[in-house]
């Protein structure tokens, strides 16, 4: 991989913290985009999304269907396996932290640019014994969705009721699903039954 011809998208609503990234990254020579990607990059491209919070996450998902194809390294708050799992299920392929020094994050980005996935070896060890999953804590609201969603309640009607638009009651129930570990509503709703949510 030639140093310089390859893209980074940074995706961080934070100017520090964003900034630190831009610096990092374009001293070692990429060139550096900010803000979110509208479509499916030409060339040689990474996505680096700053996860300050669950909420975060839904970034990285949205790259997935803008750009499949396009790598994303997520740089997470801290060392945490419930964390990392989180990044990599919505499409992470790389994992770094705050406290990441600035030439390992460059070699994880330079990872994801070869298709490879540089994580910490703490992490690996951890997914190798198999760690089990928190339990699940979901809201009052979240449960009451849930149960609506169960009873055949269209998520417009649910949007509507919350005061939300449907866009932002879709993403809200994907984050409800996502604590459940679960991809669907299906999924979910059997999850929450089978944890006694509902």
């Amino acid at each position: 991989m030639a140093v310089g011809l390859s893209t980074i998208h940074v995706i961080d609503p934070f100017p520090a913290s964003r900034a630190g990234l831009v610096s990092w990254l374009s001293g070692a020579g990429h060139t550096v985009v900010v803000g979110a990607v509208r479509q499916a990059p030409s060339g040689d491209a990474v996505a680096v999304v700053a996860v300050h919070d669950r909420a975060s996450l839904d970034d990285i998902t949205d790259l997935g269907l803008v750009a499949p194809a396009l790598p994303v390294v997520a740089v997470l708050p801290e060392v945490d396996a419930a964390c990392f799992v989180a990044a990599l299920r919505v499409g992470a392929i790389g994992i770094a932290t705050w406290d990441t020094s600035p030439d390992r994050f460059v070699a994880i980005i330079d990872a994801a640019l070869a298709g490879q996935a540089l994580l910490p070896s703490g992490f690996v060890r951890q997914l190798a014994v198999g760690q089990p999953a928190p339990p699940a804590q979901l809201t009052a609201q979240e449960t009451r969705w849930l149960s609506d969603l169960a009873a055949g309640r269209p998520v417009a009607e649910l949007a509507v009721a919350a005061g939300y638009s449907d866009r932002s009651m879709y993403r809200l129930l994907r984050k409800t699903y996502r604590s459940l570990n679960a991809g669907t509503r299906s999924e979910a709703i059997v999850e929450a039954l089978r944890l006694g949510l509902l």
